[in-house]
């Protein structure tokens, strides 16, 4: 099957006070529908430079990025929506939640106002909101229910891909596990895609069908995540897992897996 994104030999180089900085270098992954792709890597590897290139944020120095086997146009990034690190500093301050949440339909649908309160209040019942906290502002949330709202805007124009930058770093462990147990759901219901991006491999180990190794700008390694987890092939990723952190394991045992 054609892959629903692919990248072929992507590169991006920085110019900074007059000296190149490559950030990410002939990187070449595919992401299915219905598929999670895991990037992993230590601060500085490429991960969120590689994020944002398939947003359309950055353009490419090199290389390209295919959408269903075609290059990839502005339009077709309509189909992608990108969660942020941080639930406390991502969502604006001065905006109650109902515009936090439909603010992309602005950009992306036309609709009324009446079917633009039924989307929010449909995508906020989907990730576990009460639709009659819509007038509520980011302070009155605690970090999850903030990450769920963001969430919720990624969903507001029914994406095909999500790309998830960090998503449950800022959170305690116990809510992380909530959240990627709440992207696995909404993964199964709505035939999403996601490219989630992360430091942390128990987290990545969890939710990830495939994964690659990005290191110091390149991929190391990719494959299914169980064969990367038992035989790894690079000294990279064997350190990585080496030093995979235990403690958020047992609390997401605990979740149903849907």
């Amino acid at each position: 099957m054609t892959p629903l994104i692919e990248t072929k030999n992507l590169s991006k180089t920085f110019i900074s006070q007059g000296k190149s900085i490559c950030a990410l270098r002939n990187t070449s992954l595919s992401l299915g529908k219905n598929e999670t792709l895991g990037i992993v890597g230590e601060s500085g590897s490429g991960k969120t430079t590689f994020g944002k290139l398939l947003m359309g944020l950055f353009t490419p120095t090199s290389g390209e990025i295919l959408y269903r086997g075609q290059p990839i146009t502005q339009k077709d990034r309509q189909a992608f929506q990108y969660i942020f690190q941080d639930p406390y500093a991502s969502l604006n301050p001065r905006m109650c939640v109902e515009d936090i949440i439909g603010e992309p339909l602005h950009f992306i649908q036309a609709c009324g106002k009446h079917e633009r309160q039924d989307k929010i209040e449909e995508v906020m019942e989907l990730v576990g909101l009460n639709p009659l906290q819509k007038k509520r502002y980011p302070s009155e949330f605690s970090g999850g229910q903030r990450q769920r709202i963001s969430i919720a805007r990624a969903l507001i124009t029914r994406p095909e891909c999500i790309i998830c930058d960090e998503p449950t770093t800022a959170l305690d462990v116990s809510i992380q596990a909530q959240i990627l147990h709440l992207l696995m759901q909404l993964q199964d219901e709505l035939g999403l895609s996601y490219v989630f991006i992360s430091h942390n491999l128990a987290v990545v180990q969890y939710i990830s069908h495939r994964v690659g190794v990005f290191y110091k700008g390149e991929v190391v390694e990719e494959n299914d995540v169980s064969t990367l987890f038992q035989t790894p092939r690079h000294e990279y990723t064997k350190e990585l897992i080496q030093s995979v952190p235990k403690v958020i394991s047992p609390v997401m045992d605990t979740l149903p897996v849907s």
